[in-house]
């Protein structure tokens, strides 16, 4: 059936439409003031950052009256929350509520200033337990920062979290080149790339020396000794990836202590793996280079010896650490000085003490790199230095391996005097593995032993 009045039909329509749009206007009349836009540029789709890390995206959207801004916050754990944040005009001052899929909730109220926001309250968990709040919302330069204070007695306050909002653009329209994001990317990232090439230099300038003090076949061996850092190598990153997402999740969670737990026990894995090899490597230099090589370069022993002793050092790994704690300013200037000292050093132990005199500038080079950093990690995390390794473990590791390596080269001296290198290698090896094994076995029963008593 037709509408007999179809004119009569669209003026009543027109005039519905009308009147709705304006009551919104006349509801949306009284947040049009100034105050109620303070928190404006906070709205946005954003992915929300810790450091380095991404932890969650946001949503901020303003109401569909216009008097309010509500976040939908969801974290990547499946954890998630709403917020509804808006002007009071009455008491002047904005409330903020949140509300979490953990039954949390949160009341805030909250001042502002220019291209800011800074609320007070409290947050009352699922178990009843209430945590003091500061938050401050601040625009800084097209991105957000929210800083989060917390504490349970509101005397002692300590951080909570520190997000950085980066706003998320879709189709063709986005910007391809933010300035600010790359400026703070490149003076993070900089740094650090220097001072790896830095260390990529260091480890050649021995050869250097030797290339300019000694004849072709001393340069070869000698080389031949630099190898060791390249077994060093491999385990170090091998670890350093394994643990370095785990550790910078810690981190963005202000979890340092868990943190700094975490590398000492990756550094504890990599020394018993490491330890040993490094000793048999120092034990049986001459028979390895025989072996792989030719006799005409055993005189790279000596300078295989002391790699090996150097290297020893690399199983304390830093670079994570100062990654994560954003210190490449500082490892710049460690990587720098440690390789004008490297140089000088290897120059004149080349001259007084010979080709193994080469090698003496990079070994103490990484000690001290090593030394310089582990004293800074200490002073930005608060660790006493003793706490920043597992040095008792550390050092007992390290006693166990030379002790074993030292029981296989006897084995070999003693019986195989005369044997071809491959047999004493062979021989060496399995006593040094079989020695080594005990000793740890017994260290793992006697710790087992004493965990129980303790129980």
């Amino acid at each position: 059936m037709t509408d007999p009045h179809p004119s009569c039909r669209a003026l009543c329509v027109a005039l519905l439409c009308a009147s709705f749009t304006a009551a919104a206007q006349t509801m949306d009349s009284h947040c049009t003031a100034a105050a109620h836009h303070a928190l404006d540029f906070w709205l946005g789709e954003w992915t929300v950052r810790s450091r380095d890390d991404i932890v969650a995206t946001s949503r901020i959207d303003r109401s569909p009256l216009g008097c309010a801004i509500v976040e939908s916050y969801r974290q990547s754990d499946g954890f998630s929350g709403t917020s509804l944040s808006f002007y009071d005009p009455v008491v002047k001052r904005w409330r903020q509520t949140w509300v979490d899929s953990t039954g949390g909730v949160g009341e805030f109220t909250g001042d502002a200033a220019p291209e800011a926001l800074h609320f007070t309250g409290e947050t009352h968990r699922a178990d009843g337990t209430r945590i003091h709040r500061r938050m401050t919302l601040t625009a800084e330069g097209g991105r957000v920062r929210q800083v989060s204070f917390a504490s349970r007695d509101g005397v002692q306050w300590q951080p909570h979290y520190d997000f950085v909002y980066v706003r998320r653009w879709h189709g063709l329209g986005r910007p391809w080149f933010e300035r600010r994001g790359f400026a703070e990317q490149f003076t993070h990232s900089a740094p650090l790339g220097v001072s790896n090439a830095f260390f990529g230099l260091r480890g050649q300038s021995d050869q250097w020396v030797a290339a300019s003090l000694f004849s072709l076949s001393s340069f070869a061996a000698f080389s031949i000794a630099a190898l060791v850092g390249q077994v060093v190598h491999i385990f170090r990153v091998s670890v350093l990836e394994a643990l370095l997402p785990s550790m910078s999740r810690l981190q963005a969670a202000g979890d340092v202590r868990g943190m700094m737990e975490m590398n000492r026990r990756g550094n504890m894995l990599v020394a018993t793996l490491l330890f040993p090899l490094l000793a048999f490597a120092f034990a049986f230099a001459r028979e390895l280079i025989t072996v792989v090589y030719t006799a005409s370069y055993a005189e790279a022993a000596p300078a295989v010896r002391l790699y090996a002793f150097g290297q020893a050092a690399l199983v304390v790994e830093v670079g994570s650490l100062v990654l994560l704690l954003r210190q490449g300013g500082f490892v710049l200037w460690v990587t720098g000085l440690a390789l004008g000292f490297s140089v000088a050093v290897s120059w004149f132990g080349a001259h007084h003490f010979g080709l193994a005199g080469a090698a003496a500038g990079s070994v103490l080079a990484i000690y001290l790199d090593r030394a310089l950093t582990l004293r800074r990690i200490a002073r930005l995390t608060g660790t006493r230095f003793a706490e920043l390794q597992d040095w008792g473990g550390l050092a007992r590791t390290f006693v166990l391996a030379a002790l074993s390596a030292a029981l296989a080269w006897g084995v070999a001296a003693q019986f195989l005097a005369g044997a071809p290198p491959v047999l004493r290698l062979a021989v060496g090896a399995a006593v040094l593995g079989a020695a080594y094994a005990a000793t740890n076995l017994r260290g793992a029963l006697s710790g087992l032993r004493v965990s129980k008593e303790q129980a």
